[in-house]
């Protein structure tokens, strides 16, 4: 969440970047604070997806890796 927190993306463009999503998995969205971790309402093969597109995204735009 950390880098599309800073590539100023949305719930809809994350979810546009993971194929085959199911109509019950909810994408989390980064513009507002989880509660609760992702990784519990969120598989997570879909963020190591995630993480895999936006790192490279994230690297050419000069962002500094998550900590």
């Amino acid at each position: 969440m950390y880098y599309s927190k800073a590539l100023n993306l949305t719930q809809v463009d994350l979810a546009k970047m993971l194929p085959n999503l199911k109509e019950s998995q909810v994408v989390p969205d980064p513009g507002k604070p989880a509660i609760i971790a992702p990784i519990f309402n969120f598989p997570l093969q879909g963020l190591d997806i995630l993480n895999a597109k936006l790192t490279p995204m994230a690297k050419q735009k000069g962002i500094p890796p998550f900590r």
